[in-house]
């Protein structure tokens, strides 16, 4: 009788106990990325960098994986040719992947892989002022991203990250991150 009592009370303990973790760690994270970033082709990089802004829904499990959605607006990246044409371009990119976070005390890591929708929008502008046209393209890639970010709060946490977009024709947007997110 005793020891039954006691298997009852060890089996809920262990139940209450996963059950609180999971509560716990099962979460939705809203997370607002600004940071720099910058364009590289077919290993040349564009001497100019952009301001970049992102906003991303992560949903993370009790296990540490997730997945994650958001939009990202690598900002606006001017270049000159030889003859003095202007090219200002900017790139869009809409995203989703998978995630893992491995808390370590207050610290946490972030792996992210995905792919990402992404458009390319500009306008040619030549000697003078003269606008000679525009420019657009669209396709599809991957991308990854490391992080490291600290609990401020329980609920919020501040991090920086360094991401790489891929496009297709060997083109990169390479930035780095701060990330502010809120977990609810």
């Amino acid at each position: 009788m005793q020891r039954a009592r006691a298997l009852v009370l060890i089996l809920a303990a262990s139940a209450m106990s996963v059950i609180a973790t999971s509560a716990h760690a099962q979460h939705f994270t809203l997370e607002a990325a600004a940071g720099n970033s910058k364009y590289s082709e077919s290993g040349q990089t564009l001497p100019d960098s952009a301001t970049a802004l992102g906003i991303t829904g992560r949903y993370t499990w009790p296990s540490g994986f997730g997945v994650e959605g958001g939009v990202r607006g690598h900002g606006e990246f001017v270049a000159t040719s030889s003859s003095g044409d202007t090219l200002r371009l900017d790139f869009t990119s809409y995203l989703v992947g998978v995630t893992y976070d491995l808390p370590l005390g207050p610290v946490t890591l972030g792996v992210r892989l995905g792919g990402h929708a992404w458009r390319g929008r500009g306008n040619v502008i030549g000697s003078g002022s003269v606008w000679l046209g525009k420019v657009e393209d669209s396709g599809t890639g991957l991308y990854h991203s490391l992080s490291v970010s600290y609990a401020l709060t329980e609920r919020l946490s501040l991090g920086v990250a360094r991401s790489e977009f891929r496009l297709e024709d060997g083109g990169k947007l390479k930035s780095t991150d701060i990330r502010l997110a809120y977990r609810f």
